[in-house]
């Protein structure tokens, strides 16, 4: 069972099902102004547990499909657009601010300020405060060298990683990994 508030008044998917009983099983969906992919998607979920036999895989996926639909339909577009920032800022370290805002279809200083106001953080600080979380968790879990996690993370510059983990963290990334 999930509840939403926000933007969408109410939004309550319900899949309880105590015990499996021939011709019992009746999920509900209430949607009051909720995107018409939740519906759909639901209504397909319902289809393949009606089937007979079911593919586990694919409800699983349905699903996921479900949920997808609730989450991008109940965000706000500035949400949606953090959110996709957010991914690509984890995972397209090579990809200029510029470039990240061209590929979400914004200006690059609409894009900074929508960021901004939605993390409270400029994409660049958002990068760079990803990395460093990342830093203390390879610091803490491997034996890695300094140089190895900085190149892990892209940051190409050792004494630039350790100069900006220090002034983040207070300690240097080599006293940082003997406290583990």
């Amino acid at each position: 069972e999930a509840v939403f508030q926000g933007e969408v008044e109410d939004l309550l998917v319900n899949f309880d099902m105590l015990e499996v009983v021939e011709d019992a099983f009746e999920p509900t969906l209430l949607l009051r102004n909720a995107p018409l992919g939740c519906s759909e998607h639901f209504d397909a979920l319902l289809a393949e547990v009606l089937s007979g036999e079911p593919s586990v895989l694919r409800l699983r996926g349905l699903l996921y499909l479900l949920l997808d639909s609730i989450i991008t339909g109940t965000a706000s577009a500035g949400e949606q657009l953090t959110e996709q920032a957010k991914r690509l800022l984890k995972n397209e370290a090579e990809m200029t601010i510029a470039q990240i805002a061209k590929k979400l279809g914004c200006s690059e200083s609409g894009f900074r300020k929508t960021f901004r106001e939605a993390t409270g953080l400029s994409p660049v600080e958002y990068r760079l405060r990803y990395r460093l979380e990342r830093a203390k968790y390879l610091l803490e879990s491997t034996d890695w060298s300094i140089t190895q996690i900085a190149e892990a993370l892209q940051i190409y510059d050792a004494a630039y990683f350790c100069k900006m983990f220090k002034k983040h963290t207070g300690l240097p990334p080599a006293q940082y990994a003997k406290r583990k």
